[in-house]
């Protein structure tokens, strides 16, 4: 059933690897790790952080403007340092 409904990312990976290697093929358990792995970076993952933002903004919100404004500022030099970013 799982592999009948993610038919068309069975499909799109079939042709992109069949370019390269004709002798391609996909077994049950493989299309079954293909489709997992396509679940947990596709839409589910953003939509949980659309979630996650929509929550935080809600409980800064609530705060006061000074302490507003300073969880802000450690929010986005905590999401810069775990990400490893330094450009504004």
């Amino acid at each position: 059933m799982k592999v009948a409904e993610g038919r068309t990312v069975i499909e799109k990976y079939k042709a992109e690897t069949s370019k390269y290697d004709p002798k391609s093929y996909l077994t049950l358990g493989g299309a079954l790790r293909l489709l997992a792995k396509d679940k947990k970076a596709g839409p589910a993952a953003t939509v949980a952080y659309d979630n996650a933002e929509r929550r935080l903004i809600e409980k800064l919100e609530k705060l006061p403007d000074e302490q507003r404004n300073l969880y802000v500022e450690a929010t986005i030099k905590t999401l810069r340092t775990k990400l490893g970013k330094t450009a504004a």
